[in-house]
């Protein structure tokens, strides 16, 4: 199952892989109950101060081999290098934590040059910023109704979640409001519509009838209602 660990990086080797401009990582992460053998591939500047002795945290899901000396193995596993901690503290993996493996992380897609995770750093500064100002397009009597969050919170419940209870209630909102856009859309273009004056077109109403008269049978109920409607509308 999928595990976060931290441990020393040891028995470090980088070379280059047959794939160009792409580069393979394997390390020793061991601590006091054990070592597993990690595998990373990333550009060129990736590994960007890895180190033997260096402290890491990985976050993937282990896979076991058997009849392996180092039979316990992360294969490209998330991973970040970890501060040192002060010189009493203490070596756990509690420590020096960074703050992105701390808090509950949403998954967004990639985009062609913008890595998901670059792009999960960058809704999360604007999503946090103090200087963001959302207007809330649904009306006061309706986030009472529903129970629904208020913008602002919705925005933070799905993109900056403090609790898992946070997200379904902010999705939902955000569900609502868009179908409320499109329907308040809908219904402002009705209005226009009523508001435009065209020509009166009644005149044509005798040139209904003059073509009912030619007609070789009689139409229904239905048929003349729909005639009936039409006219008072081009009138």
């Amino acid at each position: 199952m999928p595990a976060v660990v931290t441990g020393r990086v040891g028995d470090l080797r980088i070379r280059p892989a047959r794939v160009r401009s792409i580069s393979v990582a394997t390390f020793d992460a061991e601590d006091p109950t054990g070592r597993a053998r990690v595998t990373l591939f990333g550009g060129p500047r990736s590994f960007l101060g890895l180190r033997e002795g260096a402290r890491v945290i990985l976050y993937g899901t282990p896979e076991r081999q058997e009849n392996q000396e180092k039979n316990i193995v992360f294969r490209s596993p998330d991973w970040a290098i970890l501060k040192e901690p002060p010189a009493s503290g203490a070596d756990g993996p509690s420590a020096a934590i960074p703050a992105e493996w701390a808090r509950l992380l949403p998954v967004y897609p990639a985009v062609k040059g913008l890595p998901s995770k670059l792009l999960a750093a960058i809704i999360y500064s604007c999503v946090t910023s103090p200087g963001l100002i959302l207007t809330d397009p649904l009306p006061p009597e309706i986030l009472r109704k529903h129970g629904f969050p208020t913008l602002p919170e919705a925005i933070s419940g799905v993109h900056a979640p403090r609790s898992l209870e946070e997200i379904e209630p902010s999705r939902r909102r955000l569900a609502y409001q868009e179908l409320y856009e499109i329907q308040a859309k809908v219904h402002e273009a009705a209005d226009e519509r009523k508001k435009r004056k065209a020509p009166s077109l009644a005149r044509g109403a005798g040139a209904i009838a003059e073509l009912s008269e030619t007609l070789s049978f009689s139409l229904t109920p239905y048929q003349l209602d729909a005639i009936s409607e039409i006219s008072r509308d081009m009138g």
